[in-house]
């Protein structure tokens, strides 16, 4: 059988399972169980996994935020000076 051959078989084979797994996806349930099995699961782990980083950025944010302003009330009041 020539090579040739068997890669459109192949690609014929391939492509007729990904038309099918396109068919099953756009189900309702199947994206249904998608989200509930696998998306949401996924995102609390992300989230576990990042939140301390979140907090820790926004702590940051925070006392960079509180350093301006007390620096900038301490510019002002030494410029009434």
């Amino acid at each position: 059988m020539p090579v040739q051959n068997i890669e459109s078989i192949v690609r014929a084979i391939t492509n007729k399972l990904l038309d099918l797994v396109i068919v099953e996806i756009q189900k309702t349930e199947i994206q249904h169980n998608i989200k509930a099995k696998i998306i949401d699961p996924l995102l609390v782990m992300i989230f576990k996994q990042l939140y301390p980083y979140i907090y820790g950025v926004l702590a940051l944010v925070f006392l960079i935020f509180v350093s301006l302003v007390v620096l900038v009330v301490f510019f002002v009041m030494y410029m009434k000076k």
